[in-house]
């Protein structure tokens, strides 16, 4: 039975968790473990926490026992499932967003991670229907939106794909796959714009560039595999090459980027 305190740490901690204040959320989940070591939201929200700290094989281990004391509870799987994801154990993670999803049909986040994992895994079609599921259940979402427009270009449905990241950038700035898939569908169209949303994406590996350095990238399609290079051709300046078509970019001191093509 759950005491009064330990309930109350359990909200607290539940509620500092959904402020990402993760340290304290797990300060009070152990002091709810303290006393009652099977507590599974104790458990949950401190495995949770971790997961979002970027701790994910210590967050497997308190969601595996959450989910062992609270079995079939939707949030714990989809959880345990992310954690899974983040490091590469894909087929775990898709066993655990099936559960999710079969405890709670309605789970739109465990279609849109179940899309992300079949389409790492090649299977493009369940990726896709997982996908569009998701977009029923939550009409609009940006970042299956994004991953609709991946799986399009993935199959050379360059004009549509270039739509939806559009479509999810105007909410979703940085969402890192709408960008980087626009960037590819510019520059596959020849559109210099796309250089520095590409330059962007890939900016920790360009940053660290030796002049006449490049940074080798392939991009896999259903049709084609497209060869790109990123090639430091001075302090402030980039050479990409995008399959032989060839763009300059170069960084003045001022707020401006000046693009060339060749």
């Amino acid at each position: 039975k759950t005491l009064e305190s330990e309930q109350l740490y359990i909200k607290c901690a539940s509620i500092l968790h959904q402020l990402n204040e993760h340290d304290e959320a797990i300060a009070y989940c152990d002091k709810a473990l303290a006393t009652a070591p099977n507590l599974p939201y104790a458990q949950a929200i401190k495995g949770s926490s971790l997961g979002e700290k970027g701790n994910y094989v210590k967050a497997i281990d308190f969601l595996q026992s959450a989910n062992y004391n609270k079995p079939n509870d939707a949030i714990i799987l989809y959880n345990l499932g992310v954690s899974l994801l983040k490091i590469k154990k894909i087929p775990e993670a898709i066993s655990h967003f099936e559960q999710a999803i079969l405890a709670d049909k309605d789970f739109s986040s465990a279609h849109l991670n179940l899309g992300i994992c079949f389409f790492s895994e090649g299977d493009i079609s369940t990726a896709l229907e997982h996908i569009e599921l998701c977009l029923i259940l939550e009409p609009g979402l940006p970042e299956a939106i994004s991953q609709k427009g991946e799986i399009k270009r993935f199959y050379g449905e360059g004009d549509e794909a270039q739509e939806l990241f559009e479509r999810c950038l105007l909410e979703t700035p940085d969402n890192p796959v709408a960008a980087n898939g626009l960037a590819l569908c510019l520059l596959d169209k020849g559109d210099p714009l796309g250089a520095p949303l590409l330059i962007k994406r890939f900016s920790v590996q360009a940053n660290a560039l030796k002049i006449n350095e490049t940074l080798g990238i392939l991009d896999v399609g259903w049709l084609s595999t497209n060869a790109i290079g990123i090639k430091r051709i001075s302090d402030a300046s980039y050479e990409i090459n995008y399959n032989g078509m060839i763009f300059i970019m170069s960084e003045p001191a001022k707020d401006t980027i000046s693009i060339t093509t060749l």
